[in-house]
């Protein structure tokens, strides 16, 4: 089978948890190649889409969507994990007096372009290993964590809800904490970039606030643009695997950031051979017969808008090609030249060349 997998992983486990028990269970222990996209921490649960066969080829294109989030954060205590699994590292000492519209001008002073560090306890390399590997090893001070700051986007913040809780109705353990004393706990919904450690966010907002915040729950509501609703739970497809077949998302229906190139038989054929494909092409027919090139209307529209003597190269895109009978075949790559002439419209050029066959 080759296609994806749209999973809602439950807690309590580690993504590759969720690819072992289908390679054990779908796939009855075959050797498919098996990938998901992104991954979730044992606290989290939520979608979770797992590639299987030649689509792993294409889980990088997956990647680029915008991803939603459930986030419950406490407020009033830090922990090394900056989530409700780590261990105690600070605390506030008094009562916390927090509104709703203080988390929310907060949270609305953190939209748009952020420089996020990552948390110590996290899945990043520096010099081969990961992080979390010197923060288990107690050699996190070898880690220039600010080097290793990333860019992220944090599209929106919605805050849900704010109440009152008791410290043993949020911890595993209370002892550090005064018997009845009440912390705020924030509901929120985020949308934002891949890379964004929604564990740094909650601590961020709680600085800004001026006391520290961990976050207690988070459910990913949805990336690569698959939703919870349209998931399959894990327990249920391991209990019936024959269900996979019909839950699977073929080649052709994946949610992909790539244009698309429909071609002829004959054009698919050269392509399996590893040739180069030419043609000429006018803004007005983008179907030139061996090759459907409409899908690129706007990047052609894009170039031809600087009109100019002389000749225009394009970033090589790379795109899906299809055959006549609408099944993928291949990753390509798509170079674009346009030829200016002083008395007519510009001439595209077009050479497509094969990356990845995927044909099934």
């Amino acid at each position: 089978m080759h296609g994806l997998l749209a999973i809602y992983k439950p807690k309590g486990m580690i993504s590759k948890d969720v690819s072992r028990a289908l390679q054990r269970t779908v796939f009855k222990g075959s050797k498919v190649r098996l990938g998901h996209v992104g991954s979730l921490d044992p606290l989290a649960e939520g979608v979770l889409p797992v590639a299987c066969g030649k689509a792993t080829r294409l889980q990088d294109y997956l990647l680029t969507s915008k991803k939603t989030y459930e986030v419950r954060m406490a407020m009033g205590f830090q922990t090394d994990t900056m989530d409700v699994t780590g261990t105690i590292t600070e605390q506030t000492i008094g009562a916390l007096q927090i509104t709703l519209n203080d988390v929310a001008r907060a949270c609305a002073s953190l939209q748009g372009e952020q420089t996020q560090v990552p948390p110590l306890y996290s899945a990043v390399k520096y010099q081969g290993r990961r992080l979390y590997d010197y923060a288990r090893k107690g050699e996190g001070h070898k880690v220039p964590l600010s080097e290793l700051s990333r860019k992220v986007v944090i599209h929106s913040t919605t805050v849900h809800g704010l109440r009152y809780a008791t410290a043993d109705e949020i911890l595993p353990t209370t002892s550090a904490f005064p018997k009845g004393k009440r912390l705020p706990v924030v509901e929120l919904r985020v949308e934002c970039s891949k890379g964004t450690y929604i564990r740094g966010l909650c601590d961020t907002i709680g600085r800004i606030l001026g006391a520290p915040a961990t976050m207690v729950a988070l459910k990913r509501m949805e990336t690569a643009g698959i939703k919870a609703s349209e998931c399959i739970l894990l327990e249920q497809l391991v209990a019936h695997p024959e269900q996979a077949s019909s839950a699977m998302v073929s080649l052709e229906d994946m949610p992909l950031s790539l244009a698309r190139v429909y071609v002829s038989d004959s054009v698919q054929k050269r392509l399996a051979m590893g040739q180069r494909i030419a043609a000429q092409v006018r803004l007005s027919d983008l179907h030139c017969g061996e090759m459907d090139l409409r899908d690129f209307q706007s990047c052609f529209e894009e170039m031809i808008q600087r009109p100019q003597q002389g000749i225009l190269h394009k970033k090589d895109p790379v795109c899906l090609v299809l055959g006549g009978d609408g099944k993928v075949k291949c990753l390509g790559k798509l170079s674009v030249t346009c030829e200016y002439q002083t008395s007519e419209s510009p001439s595209i050029r077009c050479l497509l060349r094969p990356l990845r066959e995927l044909s099934c």
